[in-house]
């Protein structure tokens, strides 16, 4: 139950009788098993206090988000979990592998192209320090991956600047200048970011040879199509040779 603060007084009550009895019955006598089943809330309340003392640790900020948590919630519902975590922030390291993820994403999108996307480490973390929010989370980091390399590689594709079976590395302003050279597609440089376009031999060949093998399943089936149809027509055939034997 994610955000469980905003929801309606009643559900609370309904999940009281889920901590209780582990089952939820209805009014017309339908019941829910909880059995095996792990129940997790998450809320923001007391967020502002973690933020305003720059992280989770102190033992201030987690003794206010308590007394926001106890404010809000009643005793029973309380009385009944069994434990409260509380986060702390986010830390840039973090931020860096959701950022790897993310591109892992990315990439599987890119993927029918054979276009392959690589940022550096430097790359990541020029991503995380100009996008990072602590009062947003990792949130920004997506928007931001989606407007700035998503867009620009969009952007390269549809200008021919990035072929089908490439890669591409991405990388930040210092690490850019010493990765760059000739022997590529091209080099393009997008703000404080820099794209380097190579061929990728390895994924033309294997896209090749994923078409041919489509090709050659395909033509089978037609074949095998195909031959039906001769024997059908041989059938036709022979029956009307028949017919007209027996008309005689």
């Amino acid at each position: 139950f994610d955000e469980v603060e905003k929801a309606h007084v009643d559900v609370l009550n309904i999940l009281l009788q889920a901590f209780d009895d582990g089952r939820i019955t209805d009014s017309k006598g339908k019941t829910v098993s909880f059995a095996n089943t792990l129940i997790i809330m998450t809320s923001n309340l007391g967020a502002d206090a973690l933020l305003a003392a720059g992280g989770g640790g102190s033992p201030e900020a987690k003794q206010a988000v308590m007394t926001a948590v106890k404010r809000h919630f009643r005793p029973e519902l309380l009385n009944r979990l069994d434990e409260i975590v509380i986060f702390d922030p986010l830390t840039e390291d973090q931020l860096q592998k959701i950022a790897a993820l993310q591109i892992e994403d990315i990439n599987k999108r890119l993927r029918p192209r054979g276009i392959f996307l690589e940022l550096t480490p430097k790359a990541l973390e020029f991503a995380v320090v100009t996008s990072h929010d602590p009062a947003y989370g990792a949130r920004p980091l997506r928007r931001w991956l989606d407007h700035t390399i998503v867009t620009t590689l969009s952007r390269m594709i549809v200008a021919g600047q990035l072929p089908d079976d490439s890669k591409v590395l991405v990388d930040a302003p210092a690490a850019a200048a010493a990765a760059g050279g000739g022997g590529g597609v091209g080099d393009v440089q997008q703000r404080e970011l820099k794209y380097i376009v190579r061929a990728d031999v390895e994924a033309a060949a294997a896209r090749a040879a994923a078409k041919a093998q489509s090709n050659s399943h395909h033509k089978k089936a037609r074949l095998m199509v195909d031959d039906d149809i001769d024997d059908d027509e041989d059938y036709e055939d022979v029956h009307r040779e028949d017919a007209m034997m027996e008309e005689e």
